[in-house]
């Protein structure tokens, strides 16, 4: 489904006009939020592993993201390889984008079925619910300390 059906259809089903269907898609895309001690680990650890973002998302997703995506050493955007999250065919387009072996990998997503997939194809996986427990899980694959309460870490 196209962006604009996607947004016809929540148009649709809340009752909205024009007017507030492009407010609540402003709303909604045009203000994205980071945890950026997130965003900061990503950066961190690319001297030790390759990083991707692995996103279901809209073609306007590269360009509005841009600077977000510039920490990753590469974007999987579900616009772009024709398959969404948890489609198998994502994560491994995403392994041979970095090239790597699944067992090689960390994959971290705040769904569980998306971390089963991975699970499933021989990665790691971490279900995002806080991000301490993140960073925990990506120190203890990368041995990169991003933690403050980790020796060398980059806490607050």
């Amino acid at each position: 489904m196209s962006e604009p059906d996607w947004w016809d259809v929540v148009a649709r089903r809340l009752g909205l006009d024009a007017a507030r269907t492009a407010a609540l898609r402003d709303d909604l895309t045009g203000h994205p939020v980071y945890d950026d001690a997130l965003v900061d680990a990503v950066r961190a650890v690319r001297p030790v592993v390759r990083t991707a973002f692995v996103s279901n998302a809209w073609p306007h997703t590269r360009t509005g993201l841009a600077t977000l995506l510039s920490r990753a050493d590469a974007a999987v955007l579900s616009c772009e390889v024709g398959v969404a999250k948890p489609d198998p065919g994502i994560y491994r387009c995403a392994l041979e984008t970095l090239g790597v072996a699944a067992r090689d990998a960390l994959f971290v997503d705040d769904r569980e079925e998306n971390v089963a997939t991975a699970r499933r194809l021989g990665m790691r996986g971490h279900v995002h619910t806080a991000t301490p427990e993140t960073l925990a899980a990506v120190e203890e694959f990368t041995g990169v300390p991003l933690r403050g309460d980790a020796p060398g870490g980059h806490g607050e």
